[in-house]
């Protein structure tokens, strides 16, 4: 891997392309056009000023090549560096199924609803896989999210249970997701968070 060094541009700490400026300090060519100050792409014109686009060089397919020439939907994109996966990465070089998922935080404590979004970007995964067919998305728009704390692990089954005062936009699914999160993390204690 080349390590690049910064731009030599005051106060910039972009990394440097071609001597020792970034893109933004003249690293590239600018667009020819008058007063156009964005990177010339094709001809020496910007995309706003008419540099042509590749177009997927598939059949009858009219979107913009990605990566060798293709659009995403017929190859053009990274795929995922799970071993046997096709789908398309998302984030890391991972697709969305198999991204690691968050982690509880290190201490229990009580779960309120402004330090829950480690508990919502969990549950909430659930409704972006693309082979889940769950629909969680009214948990994601909960504001009643301290009501979520209400539940519990009922003894040694391992069943969740709701409250007497819980609230009904929480089914059984996301209660599921719940308790999948605590059996991932063995070290903590189930009831101490509840």
């Amino acid at each position: 891997m080349r390590v690049r060094s910064l731009c030599i541009a005051e106060h910039c700490t972009n990394k440097a392309y071609s001597r020792q400026l970034c893109c933004r300090h003249g690293a590239k060519k600018q667009c020819s056009a008058a007063g156009c100050t964005l990177r010339a792409r094709r001809n020496d014109v910007c995309y706003h000023h008419g540099a042509p686009k590749m177009m997927c060089i598939e059949a009858g397919c009219n979107q913009y090549a990605q990566a060798r020439q293709r659009c995403v939907r017929h190859g053009g994109g990274r795929l995922c560096k799970s071993h046997n996966c096709t789908s398309h990465a998302r984030l890391g070089g991972w697709c969305q199924r198999h991204q690691t998922p968050t982690t509880l935080p290190a201490s229990p404590q009580l779960v309120t609803a402004d330090e829950s979004s480690w508990c919502k970007q969990e549950l909430h995964i659930r409704s972006y896989s693309m082979d889940s067919t769950d629909d969680v998305s009214v948990f994601e728009s909960s504001t009643e999210f301290a009501s979520a704390v209400m539940y519990f692990l009922s003894g040694d089954d391992d069943t969740v249970e709701p409250a007497a005062d819980h609230d009904a936009q929480f089914d059984a699914m996301v209660m599921q997701d719940v308790l999948d999160i605590l059996v991932r993390t063995p070290e903590i204690s189930y009831h101490e968070w509840f």
